[in-house]
């Protein structure tokens, strides 16, 4: 499967939806669940603690994130540079587009669902400044 990133690299990755590369999606999301669980478990905390536990929590995310998009894709050290300067929201959506090629979806129906996605946002902003206005 061919993921187009033109931030990265001009030339499309190529994916290998092999079983392995799927135990590993799969590991990694394991991964993030446990460590919302633990981090659930703070809940009732004063709030250093609960704030220093959710900083914990997101560089562990940033960071498991970073080596599955580096692994899965095959990045260069440059590569992993430019993705390190990909706003969250860019970041989140290249790590859900290799979780959904992995789950059997293909690049055009992917972009279509980021698509409708964007729309519904744009649409919600719009009703918001309507109310407002």
């Amino acid at each position: 499967m061919k993921l187009t990133v033109p931030e990265l690299r001009k030339e499309a990755f190529e994916i290998t939806t092999s079983i392995k590369n799927i135990k590993k999606m799969h590991n990694y999301q394991l991964e993030l669940a446990k460590f919302d669980d633990d981090l659930s478990k703070e809940q009732g905390k004063d709030f250093a603690e609960l704030t220093k536990a959710n900083a914990i929590n997101m560089i562990h995310y940033l960071e498991s994130s970073e080596a599955f998009i580096k692994e899965q894709l095959g990045l260069t050290e440059k590569e992993v540079e430019k993705l390190e300067e990909f706003g969250r929201a860019e970041f989140d959506r290249l790590t859900n587009k290799i979780i959904l090629i992995f789950q059997g979806y293909d690049e055009s129906f992917i972009d279509r669902v980021f698509k409708e996605e964007d729309g519904a946002k744009d649409g919600e902003k719009k009703e918001q400044a309507l109310a407002k206005g």
